[in-house]
């Protein structure tokens, strides 16, 4: 009787598998489960699922709860997820799961000091008609508000140390400063114009300084923990726009929020993006970006002083076309195309603004600009800034010319005096300089082919 076996008749092992031991290596391969995989879809359901009971209970609370005890509670869930953490990292010595616990906490630091800041301008300025009732607190006692506070600094503090130690341990002290100091924001009793737009370039600046400094050369930085933190770090921000969002609207806010972004796209974002398209992509939004925090500028500037708004195409555009020429030298990248698009802007708002004010202002201005693009266009030897300049002079010329026409009557022979003075310069400096004047734009013609 014939039997497999894994010995040739020889006796030396055989090159191939008996057809026994390779259907059990199948089954054993079938068997085999990817516990990692079923964690990490574990890790990540249960992060979502704190978040957002944690949203709920911000909105809703519980029945029965003050203000005061619906953020006690809150303090406590934050506290509790950061002792699971440790507990997960220091008896279990499993990283993971404290980091995910850690983090969780430390994210939800920004949040109470969100409810902390609610709570004080509450206390301080009372409740505005306006809000949603789930965004109006109680008022409390101020010893007990003020008590607190102490409690909540002196765990929220060692939280956010445990947290970012967890997840960047090299930069956990820089990071937990910087989130602490744009969390501390949050609890300032202002919600007036003047002082979202400070916090919120203060919290924007602490976090670009701390981007420069100490991250952009970070390895670990690169990795998911990397941006994870970044995240985080971006919490307080966000929570300012939210918290702004809910108030009237707020043109000086806005453009300080727009001017943030734009600095991010150009200055410090394409440093991470590897393919140019994307880095094009970002220089393309960020001049969307500052052109809008200028309008939002502007109109602002504009409710305040009512006589700017009779020069309202030049103090909206003319800034943003300065913008695009600045940023063109800053980064060479379409340095042509931005002062092209520069140039057209800036003469598109200064012919509008002829066109339909008309006064010598106007025209005054038309000229100025039209000077500095000629100037762009010679030194950097570009057609489009050039030829804007021309169509410029030959407009604010034009428009003086019109003037001395309508008003002709008031003064004709002052009039008649300054023409003739320039007929006979103009004929005077044409018998003088001719032929080196048609050298001269040969020459210029000849150049002109070559520009770009």
């Amino acid at each position: 009787m014939k039997t497999h076996s894994s010995v040739n008749d020889i006796g030396s092992p055989s090159i191939f598998p008996d057809e026994g031991e390779d259907q059990s290596a199948v089954l054993s391969e079938k068997r085999h489960f990817n516990w990692q995989k079923l964690t990490k879809i574990l890790r990540w359901t249960g992060a979502i699922l704190l978040l957002v009971s944690a949203f709920i209970f911000l909105c809703q609370g519980l029945a029965g709860l003050s203000s005061m005890d619906k953020y006690r509670t809150f303090l406590g869930f934050t506290t509790l997820l950061g002792g699971i953490g440790v507990f997960c990292g220091k008896k279990w010595k499993e990283d993971k799961g404290a980091r995910t616990f850690l983090g969780l906490a430390t994210a939800m630091v920004a949040a109470n000091f969100a409810q902390l800041g609610a709570l004080v301008f509450f206390q301080f300025n009372g409740s505005p008609a306006f809000l949603p009732n789930f965004f109006v607190l109680q008022f409390t006692d101020r010893a007990a508000l003020f008590l607190t506070y102490a409690v909540a600094a002196c765990i929220l503090v060692p939280v956010t140390y445990f947290g970012f130690s967890a997840l960047i341990r090299k930069q956990a002290v820089p990071l937990s400063m910087t989130y602490l100091l744009s969390c501390t924001s949050l609890l300032l009793p202002y919600r007036v114009e003047w002082a979202m737009a400070l916090v919120l370039l203060f919290q924007s600046v602490a976090l670009l300084v701390l981007e420069v400094r100490k991250l952009r050369h970070e390895m670990h930085m690169s990795t998911f923990d990397g941006w994870l933190v970044r995240g985080i770090l971006l919490l307080p921000i966000l929570i300012v726009v939210f918290r702004t969002i809910l108030y009237p609207i707020n043109y000086l806010f806005y453009s300080t929020c727009l001017a943030a972004l734009g600095t991010t796209l150009f200055f410090f974002l394409p440093d991470y993006i590897s393919s140019a398209t994307g880095k094009k992509i970002c220089n393309a939004l960020s001049m969307f970006c500052f052109g809008g925090s200028w309008l939002f500028l502007a109109r602002g500037l504009s409710l305040d002083f009512v006589s700017l708004r009779h020069y309202g195409l030049l103090i909206n555009f003319l800034p943003c076309a300065a913008l695009m020429i600045v940023f063109s030298f800053i980064n060479s990248e379409d340095g042509s195309r931005k002062r092209m698009i520069g140039a057209l802007l800036g003469l598109a708002a200064c012919l509008l603004q002829l066109f339909t004010s008309g006064d010598l202002l106007s025209a005054f201005i038309c000229l100025i600009v039209s000077v500095m693009l000629l100037v762009l266009g010679c030194a950097m030897e570009e057609k489009i800034p050039l030829l804007a300049a021309m169509v410029g002079l030959m407009a604010g010329l034009g428009k003086y010319i019109h003037y001395a026409l309508q008003y002709y009557s008031l003064a004709p022979w002052l009039s008649l005096a300054i023409a003739g003075t320039i007929v006979v310069l103009l004929s005077s400096y044409i018998e003088k300089f001719r032929h080196r004047d048609s050298v001269r734009l040969r020459d210029l013609h000849h150049k002109l082919k070559t520009w770009n």
